[in-house]
């Protein structure tokens, strides 16, 4: 599920980099990320997929039950929540296919 931290407004956000996508899911905004060369990928509100370089700082860590939102892609799969919490997700190597 990733790690759920608790996000901020512009231009204070966690991850600074910003998309967002009608079929958001975690696998899709790691691979979004990942192919344009971020470290971090965070999903939050079930449609925005964030990237960034910078972990974020343990003191926004929050529960993970706060992280609750449906990601629009698959409403199975959990993709931040409504009060700024993020899904943050560090990128490694890519051992799935996408499409």
């Amino acid at each position: 599920n990733g790690e759920c931290f608790v996000d901020s407004a512009p231009p204070n956000r966690l991850l600074p980099d910003h998309n967002d996508y009608t079929d958001n899911t975690p696998k899709k905004c790691i691979f979004e990320c990942r192919k344009r060369g971020f470290a971090y990928a965070g999903v939050q509100y079930g449609i925005n997929c964030f990237c960034g370089n910078t972990r974020p700082p343990d003191v926004w860590s929050v529960d993970s039950s706060q992280c609750h939102w449906p990601c629009e892609g698959d409403q199975a799969q959990k993709c931040g929540g409504l009060n700024w919490q993020m899904n943050v997700y560090q990128i490694g190597e890519l051992n799935f296919t996408m499409f």
